[in-house]
């Protein structure tokens, strides 16, 4: 009987062990590795245990107090194993919690060194979580607003108008972008513009809502004194507009009188002086000949002057009808025309390739004749006259030339040949008022294109524009 329990519990001890080391591989990494050595010692103790005593002794007395002795073995075993795994969990959480704590530092500093605010709401609109920046813009602690409603530190109507918004979104699951609204802090309203997204849970459900926002209130105010500059910038180019439509208007007035009031006492002087010589020529001696010459002379230019500054004052105001123009025809029948007055002279033009030009055609022609007639004039002391014209490629522009062999000019006096009877020379060595290249530079202008002069005196001067297509 004996031997066969012996035998029994041999046969058990051995399958049982064959399915312990079956396992162990499986739970060796577990949680549940000491409690499953705690069960496998726990039954080989009393199936082993039970084995020895009965081998070893057989008074049942003593049998009984090891049995006894072995059962406080057990307890205090039992109380020993669990005390080692509840100071393993409390380690295990204690871990975890220090982590979790590092965390959510490491989480609110980044949050923090965000310049835009972030909130986090629940799925009441109490508010979660909160940035530095928000504390800063609201001048309010964290513990001013967290775990609070907006009632709770808001304005009324700021607070419903906010909560109005979250409620939606807590409803429908969409995004709020764009939001651009005001709240009253403790320095005064603000301009906020929010984007708010729901928080969804891993089914899907949205528990809460996520907010990030930018204190727009500089932006705001900034836009607002633009509106006003650009309202004051309105009101003044209408002003200035009518002004100038005024000055234009005492201009053609004054451009009428000129024209008559002016010129009718010129045409008398050249009329009388011209009578004068014609019924007189037998009795006036030659200095009164000479002397009234030279009164129907100045008055000639006088003339000449006075259509000059009208053809200036008029390019201002002459509405540009831009067409393309073909500058190599213009420019030989404007020469033509030209060289027709002075025949005698020797003058070699030339026309290098030159391409169309986009603009009014009257102005550039008038353009055109100024600086012709300023190279002709200005070559004058000259046994051969050279004039070339032509264009050249300078980065994305196209640069129009006209050159002459003249007597050129000094170019520290090269700002002031574009100025209204700015001249180089007396009238004695040239004739001329200084209005030419006035009129060259305003039409260019009114093109939207520039001009400028390079000379060598002596030697010679080149004019060169652009007119912009």
């Amino acid at each position: 009987m004996e031997k066969s329990y012996f035998s029994l519990n041999s046969k058990i001890s051995k399958k049982l062990i064959q399915y312990i080391l079956h396992f162990w591989r499986i739970i060796e990494a577990t949680s549940v590795k000491i409690p499953f050595i705690y069960a496998l010692v726990g039954t080989l103790w009393i199936l082993v245990s039970d084995r020895l005593v009965l081998l070893f002794f057989h008074n049942p007395l003593i049998i009984t107090q090891i049995s006894i002795y072995k059962g406080w073995a057990f307890v205090l075993s039992t109380a020993l194993l669990l005390f080692i795994l509840i100071q393993k969990d409390m380690q295990a959480i204690h871990h975890a919690q220090k982590e979790l704590q590092r965390q959510q530092t490491e989480l609110q500093v980044i949050l923090d060194t965000v310049p835009a605010m972030i909130f986090y709401k629940d799925s009441q609109c109490r508010v979660v979580r909160i940035n530095k920046t928000l504390e800063n813009v609201m001048k309010l602690s964290g513990s001013e607003i967290i775990g609070k409603s907006m009632f709770e530190f808001l304005k009324k109507e700021d607070a419903e108008k906010f909560e109005a918004d979250d409620w939606e979104i807590l409803r429908t699951g969409l995004p709020k972008l764009n939001i651009i609204e005001t709240v009253t802090t403790p320095t005064g309203i603000r301009w906020f513009k929010t984007d708010k997204v729901p928080y969804k849970d891993e089914t899907g459900k949205t528990v809460g809502i996520i907010g990030f926002g930018s204190d727009i209130t500089e932006r705001i105010a900034a836009e607002e004194e633009v509106f006003k500059l650009n309202k004051e910038l309105e009101k003044r180019v209408i002003e200035r507009t009518s002004q100038l439509e005024e000055a234009n208007r005492e201009l053609e007035s004054f451009s009428f009188s000129v024209s008559h009031d002016l010129k009718a006492p010129l045409r008398a002087i050249e009329g009388f002086s011209r009578i004068l010589a014609e019924e007189q020529a037998g009795v006036l001696n030659d200095e009164c000949n000479r002397l009234i010459g030279i009164i129907r002379k100045n008055t000639a230019l006088m003339s000449q002057l006075i259509d000059d500054l009208l053809a200036f004052s008029r390019i201002s105001k002459t509405q540009l009808t831009k067409v393309e123009i073909d500058m190599k025809t213009l420019i030989h029948r404007v020469f033509d025309e030209l060289k027709s007055h002075h025949s005698e002279r020797n003058i070699q033009f030339h026309l290098r390739s030159v391409h169309p030009l986009f603009g009014d055609v009257s102005m550039v022609r008038q353009m055109i004749s100024n600086l012709l007639s300023n190279a002709i004039k200005f070559t004058g002391n000259r046994d051969i006259a050279l004039i070339e014209v032509g264009c050249q490629h300078n980065e994305n522009e196209l640069i129009y030339y006209i050159r002459d062999n003249g007597v050129g000019f000094d170019m520290k006096y090269a700002g002031k040949l574009f100025g209204v009877f700015q001249r180089m020379h007396t009238e004695d060595e040239f004739e001329g008022h200084g209005i030419g290249l006035s009129i060259v530079q305003r039409i260019i202008h009114k093109h939207g294109g520039k001009v400028w002069i390079e000379g060598i005196l002596n030697q010679g001067t080149t004019v060169y524009f652009t007119i912009p297509d």
